[in-house]
């Protein structure tokens, strides 16, 4: 299997799907990470390679469109792009953000990555996405005006969700102290949480858009 996660930003896919990644690293897949906007600042940019490594996926790109300006990019533009990163890898699964999250870059990103995932996209070698997940980023997802509602847990304990919070290290500059959504002890308990709400220890919560079988 060839898994794409899509983040606006470089830190984005790490906190809303890095256990879940790293846990496909470990069953054998191959995993490709795409930032679609720099960082903050050079130091958070350049740590997308190392939090990728980290996970064991491959930085697929790291676009350089403006931060928190990506309603000034050509929509059409950013979905061909988006469109032939999905072909170039041939994915299988891709992930990307929930389209109600307060950040408006992250919305872009969604509304562009749902265009790009049509099922009457061209296709390489008669391949198709065979699904398109959601996840959810603290800090945005939550102060959305749509309540996130996932259906769709995937069991992290152990090695997925040690590798999630060795990436996220990688973002020390974007860590935030205890209360803050973005702080290792709210992060962990997120995970707690998600793992609650479906008998397990320790998960990571998606609202899947299209599952095919």
């Amino acid at each position: 299997m060839k898994v794409l996660a899509i983040g606006a930003h470089p830190d984005d896919v790490e906190l809303g799907c890095g256990a879940t990644l790293a846990r496909h690293v470990i069953d054998g897949d191959a995993v490709f990470i795409l930032a679609i906007a720099t960082g903050r600042d050079v130091a958070q940019a350049e740590a997308a390679s190392e939090a990728a490594r980290t996970l064991g996926a491959t930085l697929y790109g790291r676009w350089d469109y403006p931060d928190q300006k990506l309603d000034t990019v050509p929509r059409l533009e950013l979905t061909q792009r988006i469109e032939r990163a999905i072909l170039d890898v041939e994915a299988d699964v891709v992930f990307t953000h929930f389209p109600y999250d307060r950040n408006l870059d992250h919305r872009i990103v969604a509304d562009a990555v749902l265009t790009a995932c049509r099922p009457c996209r061209p296709v390489k070698a008669g391949r198709g996405i065979t699904g398109v997940l959601f996840f959810e980023v603290p800090s945005s997802t939550e102060w959305g005006l749509s309540p996130f509602m996932p259906s769709l847990y995937v069991s992290v304990a152990g090695q997925p969700i040690e590798r999630k919070m060795s990436a996220l290290a990688c973002y020390w500059g974007e860590m935030r102290d205890f209360p803050h959504p973005r702080s290792v002890q709210v992060l962990q308990a997120r995970a707690l949480l998600r793992g609650a709400e479906a008998g397990l220890s320790v998960a990571e919560a998606f609202v899947p858009h299209r599952i095919v079988r």
